[in-house]
Protein backbone atom coordinates (compact mmCIF):
# COMPACT_ATOMS: atom_id res chain seq x y z
CA UNK A 1 0.00 0.00 0.00
CA UNK A 2 1.26 3.38 -1.20
CA UNK A 3 0.03 5.51 0.73
CA UNK A 4 -1.72 5.41 4.24
CA UNK A 5 -5.02 4.19 4.60
CA UNK A 6 -7.94 6.70 5.71
CA UNK A 7 -10.10 6.53 8.47
CA UNK A 8 -12.78 4.37 7.08
CA UNK A 9 -10.40 1.88 5.21
CA UNK A 10 -8.89 1.34 9.35
CA UNK A 11 -12.45 0.56 10.40
CA UNK A 12 -13.40 -1.59 7.67
CA UNK A 13 -10.29 -3.39 8.60
CA UNK A 14 -11.09 -3.66 12.20
CA UNK A 15 -14.25 -4.87 11.17
CA UNK A 16 -13.17 -7.26 8.76
CA UNK A 17 -15.12 -5.53 5.99
CA UNK A 18 -12.08 -4.77 3.51
CA UNK A 19 -11.80 -7.74 0.66
CA UNK A 20 -9.08 -9.88 1.32
CA UNK A 21 -6.48 -7.87 -1.07
CA UNK A 22 -7.11 -4.95 0.37
CA UNK A 23 -6.97 -6.35 3.64
CA UNK A 24 -3.52 -8.00 3.36
CA UNK A 25 -2.54 -4.32 2.09
CA UNK A 26 -3.38 -2.57 5.08
CA UNK A 27 -1.63 -5.28 6.91
CA UNK A 28 1.25 -5.10 5.34
CA UNK A 29 1.19 -1.30 6.16
CA UNK A 30 0.43 -1.20 9.88
CA UNK A 31 3.44 -3.82 9.91
CA UNK A 32 5.86 -0.66 8.45
CA UNK A 33 4.08 2.44 9.74
CA UNK A 34 3.97 3.72 13.12
CA UNK A 35 1.66 6.42 12.52
CA UNK A 36 -0.96 3.98 10.98
CA UNK A 37 -0.44 1.07 13.76
CA UNK A 38 -1.22 3.90 16.78
CA UNK A 39 -4.35 5.42 14.77
CA UNK A 40 -5.61 1.60 14.74
CA UNK A 41 -4.65 0.90 18.32
CA UNK A 42 -6.83 4.36 19.17
CA UNK A 43 -9.60 3.04 17.19
CA UNK A 44 -9.40 -0.25 19.24
CA UNK A 45 -9.06 1.14 22.38
CA UNK A 46 -12.16 3.19 21.44
CA UNK A 47 -14.03 0.88 20.59
CA UNK A 48 -12.97 -1.28 23.82
CA UNK A 49 -13.78 1.87 26.02
CA UNK A 50 -17.34 2.58 24.17
CA UNK A 51 -17.87 -1.01 23.10
CA UNK A 52 -19.25 0.09 19.70
CA UNK A 53 -20.67 -2.83 17.89
CA UNK A 54 -20.49 -3.77 14.09
CA UNK A 55 -23.51 -1.92 13.41
CA UNK A 56 -22.29 1.82 15.27
CA UNK A 57 -19.19 1.39 13.79
CA UNK A 58 -21.34 1.72 10.18
CA UNK A 59 -23.18 4.27 10.84
CA UNK A 60 -19.81 6.05 11.84
CA UNK A 61 -18.40 5.04 8.25
CA UNK A 62 -21.42 6.18 6.39
CA UNK A 63 -21.23 9.59 8.32
CA UNK A 64 -17.80 10.08 8.01
CA UNK A 65 -18.43 9.50 4.51
CA UNK A 66 -21.15 12.38 4.46
CA UNK A 67 -18.59 14.23 6.08
CA UNK A 68 -15.84 14.14 3.64
CA UNK A 69 -18.50 13.73 0.08
CA UNK A 70 -19.66 17.54 1.90
CA UNK A 71 -15.78 18.82 2.44
CA UNK A 72 -14.82 18.35 -0.47
CA UNK A 73 -17.67 20.09 -2.39
CA UNK A 74 -17.52 22.55 -0.17
CA UNK A 75 -13.36 22.71 -0.71
CA UNK A 76 -13.41 22.83 2.70
CA UNK A 77 -9.45 21.29 3.08
CA UNK A 78 -7.78 21.54 6.20
CA UNK A 79 -7.79 25.25 6.42
CA UNK A 80 -11.14 25.13 7.62
CA UNK A 81 -11.25 21.66 9.52
CA UNK A 82 -8.32 23.15 11.46
CA UNK A 83 -10.39 26.81 12.53
CA UNK A 84 -13.59 24.07 13.53
CA UNK A 85 -10.70 22.38 15.27
CA UNK A 86 -8.69 25.43 16.88
CA UNK A 87 -13.03 26.45 17.81
CA UNK A 88 -12.97 23.15 20.36
CA UNK A 89 -9.20 23.11 21.52
CA UNK A 90 -9.29 27.23 22.58
CA UNK A 91 -11.14 26.94 25.52
CA UNK A 92 -8.84 23.83 26.62
CA UNK A 93 -5.67 25.60 25.61
CA UNK A 94 -5.88 28.57 24.59
CA UNK A 95 -6.19 29.89 20.80
CA UNK A 96 -2.49 30.52 20.18
CA UNK A 97 -1.35 26.97 21.68
CA UNK A 98 -4.57 25.78 19.03
CA UNK A 99 -3.19 26.83 16.15
CA UNK A 100 0.47 25.57 16.93
CA UNK A 101 -1.10 22.18 17.48
CA UNK A 102 -2.42 22.53 14.51
CA UNK A 103 0.14 23.18 12.59
CA UNK A 104 1.60 19.77 11.98
CA UNK A 105 -1.81 18.69 10.88
CA UNK A 106 -1.88 17.98 7.29
CA UNK A 107 -3.41 19.92 4.23
CA UNK A 108 -5.64 16.74 3.68
CA UNK A 109 -6.55 16.77 7.79
CA UNK A 110 -5.56 12.98 7.54
CA UNK A 111 -3.02 13.36 10.31
CA UNK A 112 -5.19 15.22 12.44
CA UNK A 113 -6.08 12.76 15.37
CA UNK A 114 -2.55 10.88 15.90
CA UNK A 115 -1.05 14.61 15.87
CA UNK A 116 -3.47 16.09 18.89
CA UNK A 117 -4.08 13.27 20.86
CA UNK A 118 -0.48 12.82 22.33
CA UNK A 119 0.28 16.86 22.56
CA UNK A 120 -3.07 17.81 24.38
CA UNK A 121 -1.97 14.29 26.29
CA UNK A 122 0.96 16.24 27.53
CA UNK A 123 -1.02 19.47 28.65
CA UNK A 124 -4.32 17.64 29.65
CA UNK A 125 -3.56 14.37 30.65
CA UNK A 126 -4.49 10.78 28.81
CA UNK A 127 -8.08 10.58 29.94
CA UNK A 128 -8.79 14.63 29.57
CA UNK A 129 -7.11 14.15 26.03
CA UNK A 130 -9.08 11.05 25.35
CA UNK A 131 -12.26 12.74 26.15
CA UNK A 132 -11.99 15.90 24.20
CA UNK A 133 -10.44 14.41 21.17
CA UNK A 134 -13.99 12.43 21.44
CA UNK A 135 -15.77 15.72 21.54
CA UNK A 136 -13.93 16.81 18.42
CA UNK A 137 -14.71 13.52 16.27
CA UNK A 138 -18.76 14.64 17.85
CA UNK A 139 -18.82 18.26 17.44
CA UNK A 140 -16.50 18.87 14.07
CA UNK A 141 -15.98 15.41 11.99
CA UNK A 142 -19.36 13.81 12.48
CA UNK A 143 -21.26 17.04 11.89
CA UNK A 144 -23.27 16.70 8.84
Amino acid sequence: MAKHPDLEALLQYLDGDLPAQQNEAVAAHLHVCSQCRMDEQRLRDARAETKIGRREASTFRENLRKWEAARLQLDAHGDVLKLRVVSELAPYVGAAAAKRILRAVEDSGENLLSTIEPVLGLFLGKSAAASLVNRIIDRVIMRT
